[in-house]
Formats: structure tokens, C-alpha cells, sequence
């Protein structure tokens, strides 16, 4: 969203457990935008946020047509997609992080899913069978058009973008082919 609207941007690293690093923020998750003494938190409000404060710069949500769009793919991506890399990439995910986090990360998704990592992970194929499904809307949409917001991407396209980006930081799995126009 900030290299849409050309804002520059400084990252920190974060772990699980640094609670404290974001308390500031009023809630315990990323991502956490701070500009000056303005803080917005969660993707979604941090793009109608960066729209609503530099409305000179391009576009990020264009419209009632646009938000409906957007928040369409915000749920797409949570529901579709990332519903389905979660279970396949669960243990790279565990085995990625640092060791000061894999104690809280196993406790807290073990209490959400009510099972072990390991028993609540698929392997890869099955990961990409469900992800082949799971993204049949968005290829069809893809092969007609080179964005989902049509002729250039928004945040709509980011936001999809994402859970891809997500998935290819903490996993050296396949759950895309190459030949897929998602891949692309």
C-alpha cells in the first residue's frame, strides 16, 4: 500500500512474543502503521487510512465499486487462501520462526485448532489440490483481465498478492505451479 501510493517505509522485525513492542498500538497484532504520531492497525484499515490522508497520491480504494471489490478479496484472501496455506505450511511456519516464539506459537494454534501442528497439517499435494480449487474465481478472473481491479492493480490486488508473499517467506513449498496465471 505504501509503495503504491510512493510513501517511503521503514520495517522492524517483530516476533510473536514482543507483545510489548506493539502495545503502544492498543491490540497484540501486525501490522501496525505509524506515521508521525498517527497509528492505524490492521491492512484494511491502514488502506482506507492511507487514502483517506493522502488522497493526492494514487488510489488505493477507488470508490464504492472499488471498497466492494477490495473487501471482497480482504475475505477471498482470509477464507480461500489462507485458510489452505495455513494447513499446509503450518511446520515451516513453526520451523521458521525464532526459537524465542515456536513455545507460544505451538500453545496458542494448538488451543485455537484443538490439535496437534502435526495432525493439523496437510501435506503439500493436498495443499496445492485445495489451493487449485480454492482459486479457480481468481484464475478465471486473471485470464481475462491482468488484474483482479481490471487494467492496473489496488489494493485489492495487494491484499491477494499478500498471502502469496506470505506463504513464499515461510515455506519453500509449491502450492502454485508455475503455469497457473495466479502464479503469474
Amino acid at each position: 500500500a505504501c509503495a503504491h501510493k510512493g510513501l517511503e517505509l521503514e520495517t522492524l522485525p517483530w516476533h510473536f512474543t514482543e507483545k510489548e513492542t506493539i502495545a503502544f498500538s492498543g491490540q497484540t497484532l501486525v501490522p501496525v502503521l505509524v506515521d508521525g504520531d498517527h497509528v492505524v492497525t490492521d491492512s484494511w484499515r491502514i488502506a482506507e487510512d492511507l487514502d483517506q490522508r493522502y488522497p493526492d497520491r494514487p488510489i488505493l480504494i477507488e470508490g464504492e465499486q472499488g471498497r466492494a471489490l477490495a473487501n471482497f478479496a480482504r475475505h477471498f484472501a482470509q477464507t480461500a487462501i489462507s485458510a489452505v496455506a495455513f494447513k499446509a505450511v503450518i511446520l515451516d511456519i513453526y520451523n521458521a520462526i525464532g526459537e524465542v516464539d515456536r513455545a507460544y506459537f505451538r500453545k496458542t494454534r494448538e488451543e485455537r485448532f484443538g490439535k496437534t501442528l502435526e495432525s493439523f497439517a496437510i501435506s503439500e499435494e493436498e495443499g496445492r489440490a485445495q489451493m487449485r480449487i480454492a482459486l479457480s474465481p481468481l484464475r478465471a478472473v486473471l485470464q481475462e483481465q491482468p488484474f483482479v481491479n481490471g487494467a492496473k492493480p489496488a489494493w485489492a490486488d495487494y491484499c491477494l498478492f499478500g498471502s502469496f508473499m506470505w506463504m513464499r517467506n515461510v515455506s519453500r513449498k509449491k502450492l502454485l505451479m508455475e503455469d497457473d496465471p495466479v502464479f503469474a
